[in-house]
């Protein structure tokens, strides 16, 4: 399994606009590799896929499906963030992550979320800072090793980002569902 994280990180690479050196990566996934300048959110998304199974992958946990709808959702939330100015679970008109399921249209027995959000001047979209926050937050963690064992099997992940009126800088939102059908 080790080889396929290596091979797509390796395409990952390809895929870029370019490359630098970096000794301070948190990525299980891209150790002794290049750090990667993504500026594409679809790349992101998927780097951060591959970092999440990495460290399920450490830790005993069976990696996760990546899923075209989940990723829809978390893609759809995150530009709802950015775009309405919040960071939250709750939308500012109450909506819940299950409400935002139903929307969808996606049936489940068990889901979860992890957000994130940076904001700041970046060459790259920040990619190894979000699973490393997450693993270093209990309540992200019991999501992404599934540390409640409600046997989550798929993921999506979703990455916008929106200049913030207040400074200029550009705020990245990151949203990662997680679902047991």
């Amino acid at each position: 399994m080790r080889k396929r994280y290596c091979a797509i990180a390796i395409l990952l690479v390809v895929l870029t606009i370019g490359c630098e050196r970096g000794d301070d990566s948190n990525s299980p996934m891209l150790d002794n590799l290049p750090s990667v300048i993504i500026t594409d959110p679809k790349l992101a998304e998927a780097a951060i896929v591959l970092d999440a199974n990495a460290a399920r992958e450490q830790h005993g946990k069976p990696s996760l499906q990546q899923d075209a709808q989940l990723q829809a959702l978390a893609r759809a939330y995150s530009e709802q963030m950015a775009e309405q100015g919040f960071f939250g679970h709750v939308t500012p008109d109450g909506q819940t992550l299950a409400d935002r399921f139903e929307r969808f249209g996606i049936s489940y027995r068990v889901i979860g979320e992890n957000l994130a959000r940076f904001e700041g001047e970046f060459v790259s979209i920040p990619i190894d800072e979000v699973v490393a926050g997450w693993l270093n937050s209990p309540g992200h963690r019991a999501n992404l090793l599934d540390e409640a064992n409600h046997g989550f099997t798929h993921t999506g992940v979703g990455i916008a980002a929106r200049p913030t009126p207040q400074t200029d800088r550009v705020a990245y939102y990151y949203t990662q569902l997680f679902l047991r059908r």
